[in-house]
């Protein structure tokens, strides 16, 4: 940079960066944008110094389950773009079908991660499983303690639907522990069961349950 011939204009937060490369020094103070000579006044010994502090620091990277949660929904939204009854051109579908390709592989390596330590916010029991579950900030995932094959419910803050089809042994109690997780430890409102499912209500669940009464 400092060996290029013509002229830059750098918009920077790093002050040892701005001091090595910079000719000509602008400050943005009370609003306004005003031209700083030199180094030297003394006013303005670090143009930098009139802020409030350095930028603050990048938010942390999401967590493992965040992270295969993002996937999983962004992998939904590609299937739902790919099979909309007006289908895209064929050069946009084939850009869908690459990315849906990727993400599922990302996706692998997310759910390896994520089955190998295990981290929940709640638990419950739900015969014969132990059903887990993690609130994300706008869902929540739910899997059956030490059993790898079955598979997990995956919960978008509207619909709980499943990552594969739920085997018969497994798929009650699964469907009956994310319930309980989320109409006893998380009070969630209502829940739609499957895509384009009914909705149910955490009432209902509870007048299952024979807690309240119906009506």
């Amino acid at each position: 940079m400092q060996a290029y011939g013509g002229a830059l204009v750098i918009v920077t937060h790093d002050r040892r960066f701005a001091r090595e490369v910079a000719t000509r020094l602008w400050v943005i103070e009370g609003g306004e944008l005003r031209e700083v000579l030199g180094w030297g006044r003394s006013e303005y010994t670090d143009p930098a110094r009139v802020l409030d502090g350095d930028p603050p620091p990048a938010p942390p990277p999401p967590s493992p389950p965040q992270q295969m949660f993002r996937l999983e929904r962004r992998w939904l939204d590609l299937q739902t773009a790919l099979d909309a009854p007006s289908r895209p051109s064929g050069r946009e579908e084939a850009r869908l079908r690459a990315e849906a390709a990727a993400v599922q592989l990302d996706l692998y390596a997310a759910y390896a991660e994520v089955y190998a330590a295990e981290v929940w916010d709640a638990e419950a029991p739900e015969p014969p499983l132990r059903v887990r579950g993690v609130r994300f900030e706008t869902g929540g995932m739910f899997w059956a303690a030490g059993q790898p094959d079955c598979p997990h419910l995956a919960w978008d803050g509207h619909t709980l639907r499943p990552s594969d089809p739920l085997p018969a042994e497994y798929g009650a109690a699964l469907l009956g522990g994310a319930l309980r997780l989320l109409f006893e430890r998380w009070n969630v409102g209502r829940v739609r069961l499957g895509a384009g499912g009914r909705w149910l209500t955490r009432r209902e669940w509870f007048g299952q349950l024979g807690l309240v009464g119906g009506g």
